[in-house]
C-alpha cells in the first residue's frame, strides 16, 4: 500500500493512507438518513456500511445549530489532514444548510474495531429542515439511543440555549421510555446479552450514552472545569430542570473540549486529542460498544416505531403558540368550563348535547380571539392540531364533569332513599326488635336498607381507592426523585473529592517545585558570591605574594586592600539579607495564597509554616555561623597583614643600621617566604 493510493471496492471508494507507519482505513460518507413525506427513510448504502464496520464500532453522533463547524470536525476526526474537497462530509462557506439528515463515514483503529462518526443536520436553521427547526427532533432522539457519544458542537462558545436543548433532549428520550412501554421493550429486545430480562412492573434499565461538549474556533480558554460548572445552576435560579435531565439522561460527568480555528498550528494536535478522548470514552461505556449489524438492527427498529407515531415531546412547543395558549386559550377553557359547571349544577341535568354547546361555543370564541380582526392588526396564527388538541382536552374534561355530576346525583338520591328508610317508625321498630318470619314487608325495608348501604359503601370505597392511587403514585414519584437527588448529590461529592484531591496534588506539586527552586537559586547565589568572593581574593593574594619585591612598603596599598576586604565583607552581609528578605516575601505570598484556599487545606498551611520557619531559622543560624567564620577569617588575614607590616618595617631598620648606600630590598630576608607560608596557613 502506497501513500494515497485509492482502492475501489464493492460498496464505494475507500482510502488507505500510512501515518507513522500504521495504515489507518477510512470509508464513506454515505447517507444513512434522509426526511421522506412519510416520516424517515434509511438509506442502503449507509446501512450496508455500518453493518460492516469492524468490531467493537464506536459510533459518534454529532448534533448542535446550523453552520457551526459539525461537518468540518467530523471530516478531522475521521479522515484527519486528508480531509479536503476530494474525500470527508460536504462543507460549505454560504449561510444555507448543507447537510441534510445523516451521513455516516467509518475510520479503523489500529487497535482493532472502527470509529463511526455519523454527521447530522444542523438545528435552528431558518431555511432548514421542518423536523429541526427548533431543536434535534427525531434526529437527536436516535442519536441518544443509538450512540455511545453524543458529541454536541457549538461555535465560539456555549451558552443557556445550548443546555435548554440538551435538557430537552435528555427529558423527552428519556422520558419515552418510562412511559412508553413498547419502546422500552423494543430497545431491550435488541439490547447484547439483554434477553433474559422479563416484563414487569419496573421500568427497564437502559444504558446511557456519554455527553461531549465541542465548541469550534473557542474564544476563550475552556476544559472540564468548564464543564462541570454547567450543570451547576447560580444559586435562586430556576434553572435546575435542564440540568437534572442531563445529568439523569447522560452517563458520568458531561466533558468539555475546544478546538482553535482551522488554521491555527495547535489544531491538529487538538483533534488528536479529542478523538483519542472520545474513544476512552466510548471504551468506557462497555454496554454501547456493539456489533455493526446490531447498530443496524436497532436503527430499523427505531426508524419504524418513530415512522408509525412521532411523540410530540421531541419537538418543542414553539414560543409564540405558547404564549398566545397561556393568553388565549387556557383562560377561555377555563371560563367555559366553570360555565358549563354551573349550567349543569343549575338545571340538574347533564347531557350530550350540553357538551356539544360547550365545544360549539369553543370554536366560536377561539376562532375570534385568534383572528384579531377587531384591532385591525396581523392576525395570529397557530398550528391548526394546536386547537384542536386543546378542544379534545376540553371536551374530556366536560365529560368528566358530567360523570362527576351524574355520580353525585346517584349518591344524593341514594342518601335521600337510606335517609326516608330510616325514619319511617316501622324501620324504627324493627332496629328494635327482631323481625318475626312472616312479616314479609319488614324483610323488605330491611333489603333495601341493606342494599342502599352496600352500594353507598362501594362508592365510598371507589373514592378511597381511588384517592389512594392517586397519593402512592405520588407518592412513588416523590420516593424516586428524593432517590435521584440523593443519588445526584453523592455523585457531586465524589466529583467534588476527586477535584480536591486532583487539586490539593497540583498544589502540593507547585510548591514543591517552588521549593526546589528556592534552594537551586540559593545554591546557585552561594556559588556566585563564592566564585566572585574568590575573584576578589585572588588579586589580593597575588599581591601579597609579590609583596617581597615592593621597595617600600606603600600604606595606600594596605588601604585599598582594607578597603576590598570591608567591601567583601559588605557585599556578603547584602547577599545574605537579600536572600533573606526574598525568601520571606516569597514566604508571605505562599501564606496569602494559602489563606485564599479551600478551608480543609488551612491544616496543612499551619503545618508547611512551621515548616518554613524551622528551616528559615536553621538557615539563619547556618548564616551566622557563616557570618562568624568570615569575621575570624577577616581578622586573621589583618593579623597577618600586620605581622608582615611589622617584618617590613624590622627589615628596613635593620638595613637603615648598616648605612649602606644602595637601596635595600626585601630580597635580602631570606626567611620572610616560609614565614608568610606558616602564617597564611595558621590562618587559615
Amino acid at each position: 500500500i502506497t501513500h494515497g493510493k485509492i482502492i475501489l471496492g464493492l460498496h464505494g471508494v475507500v482510502s488507505m493512507r500510512r501515518r507513522h507507519d500504521v495504515v489507518v482505513e477510512t470509508d464513506g460518507p454515505k447517507p444513512l438518513l434522509r426526511h421522506s413525506p412519510g416520516g424517515l427513510s434509511i438509506q442502503e448504502d449507509g446501512l450496508q456500511l455500518l453493518q460492516q464496520a469492524r468490531q467493537p464500532v464506536h459510533l459518534v453522533f454529532t448534533i448542535g445549530g446550523s453552520r457551526c463547524g459539525k461537518s468540518t470536525a467530523c471530516n478531522a476526526l475521521v479522515f484527519g489532514t486528508d480531509s479536503g474537497s476530494q474525500c470527508g462530509f460536504v462543507t460549505g462557506n454560504s449561510f444555507d444548510p448543507v447537510t441534510n439528515g445523516v451521513d455516516v463515514a467509518v475510520r479503523s483503529l489500529p487497535d482493532g474495531g472502527s470509529l463511526v462518526v455519523a454527521d447530522c443536520e444542523g438545528a435552528f436553521h431558518i431555511c432548514g429542515s421542518e423536523q429541526s427547526a427548533r431543536g434535534f427532533g427525531t434526529l437527536g432522539f436516535l442519536a441518544y439511543h443509538l450512540s455511545a457519544v453524543v458529541l454536541h458542537v457549538s461555535m465560539g462558545s456555549i451558552d443557556e440555549r445550548d443546555i435548554e436543548v440538551l435538557g430537552h433532549l435528555a427529558a423527552s428520550a428519556q422520558g419515552m421510555i418510562e412511559h412508553d412501554q413498547s419502546l422500552g421493550k423494543l430497545l431491550s429486545s435488541c439490547q447484547p446479552r439483554k434477553a433474559d430480562i422479563k416484563d414487569g412492573p419496573e421500568p427497564l434499565q437502559m444504558p446511557m450514552p456519554s455527553l461531549l461538549l465541542l465548541v469550534n474556533g473557542a474564544r476563550f480558554d475552556m476544559g472540564d472545569f468548564v464543564a462541570r460548572r454547567l450543570l451547576r445552576p447560580p444559586d435562586g435560579g430556576d434553572r435546575q430542570c435542564a440540568r437534572t435531565a442531563i445529568s439523569r439522561a447522560f452517563a458520568g460527568q458531561p466533558s468539555l473540549e475546544a478546538l482553535p480555528a482551522c488554521d491555527h498550528q495547535a489544531y491538529w494536535a487538538k483533534v488528536d486529542g479529542l478523538r483519542n478522548r472520545l474513544l476512552e470514552t466510548t471504551r468506557g461505556n462497555t454496554e454501547r460498544l456493539v456489533g455493526g449489524n446490531d447498530l443496524a438492527e436497532r436503527l430499523s427498529l427505531l426508524v419504524a416505531k418513530l415512522n408509525g407515531e412521532t411523540p410530540k415531546v421531541l419537538e418543542p412547543e414553539p414560543q409564540a403558540e405558547a404564549v398566545l395558549r397561556g393568553l388565549h386559550l387556557e383562560p377561555l377553557v377555563e371560563d367555559i368550563v366553570n360555565q358549563f359547571v354551573a349550567g349543569e349544577t343549575g338545571n340538574g341535568t347533564a347531557s350530550v348535547a350540553s357538551i356539544e354547546d360547550a365545544l360549539a361555543e369553543f370554536d366560536e370564541r377561539s376562532s375570534m380571539l385568534l383572528s384579531g380582526s377587531t384591532i385591525g392588526k396581523a392576525k395570529p396564527s397557530m398550528r391548526l392540531g394546536v386547537v384542536k388538541e386543546i378542544r379534545e382536552r376540553l371536551a374530556q374534561r366536560l365529560a368528566s364533569v358530567c360523570d362527576a355530576h351524574k355520580r353525585g346525583q346517584q349518591e344524593a338520591a341514594m342518601q335521600q332513599q337510606l335517609a326516608g328508610l330510616e325514619q319511617s317508625p316501622c324501620s324504627d321498630r324493627e332496629l328494635r326488635t327482631p323481625t318475626p318470619p312472616g312479616t314479609p314487608n319488614g324483610k323488605r325495608r330491611s333489603l333495601k336498607r341493606l342494599q342502599a348501604s352496600i352500594e353507598m359503601a362501594e362508592i365510598t370505597l371507589e373514592r378511597i381507592q381511588s384517592r389512594s392511587t392517586v397519593q402512592l403514585n405520588e407518592l412513588r414519584d416523590a420516593v424516586s426523585v428524593t432517590e435521584h437527588h440523593i443519588a445526584q448529590l453523592n455523585q457531586y461529592s465524589l466529583e467534588a473529592d476527586g477535584l480536591f484531591t486532583a487539586e490539593f496534588k497540583t498544589w502540593q506539586q507547585s510548591v514543591q517545585e517552588q521549593f526546589a527552586n528556592a534552594a537551586r537559586d540559593r545554591s546557585r547565589n552561594a556559588s556566585a558570591q563564592a566564585l566572585k568572593a574568590a575573584q576578589v581574593l585572588a588579586p589580593l593574594q597575588e599581591a601579597l605574594r609579590s609583596a617581597d619585591t615592593m621597595p617600600t612598603p606603600d600604606g595606600a596599598l594596605l588601604e585599598e586592600f582594607q578597603a576590598h576586604l570591608e567591601e567583601l565583607k559588605l557585599m556578603k552581609l547584602e547577599a545574605a539579607e537579600s536572600a533573606q528578605q526574598a525568601l520571606d516575601e516569597r514566604l508571605q505570598e505562599l501564606q496569602q495564597a494559602l489563606e485564599t484556599d479551600v478551608p480543609p487545606l488551612k491544616e496543612l498551611m499551619g503545618r508547611v509554616s512551621r515548616h518554613v520557619m524551622e528551616s528559615t531559622d536553621a538557615l539563619r543560624e547556618e548564616l551566622q555561623v557563616e557570618r562568624r567564620e568570615r569575621a575570624q577569617r577577616h581578622l586573621a588575614l589583618r593579623e597577618v597583614v600586620g605581622r608582615l607590616q611589622v617584618s617590613l618595617e624590622a627589615t628596613l631598620t635593620m638595613d637603615d643600621s648598616f648605612s649602606t648606600p644602595s637601596r635595600p630590598t626585601l630580597a635580602t630576608a631570606p626567611a620572610m617566604p616560609g614565614r608568610w607560608k606558616h602564617e597564611k596557613m595558621h590562618a587559615k
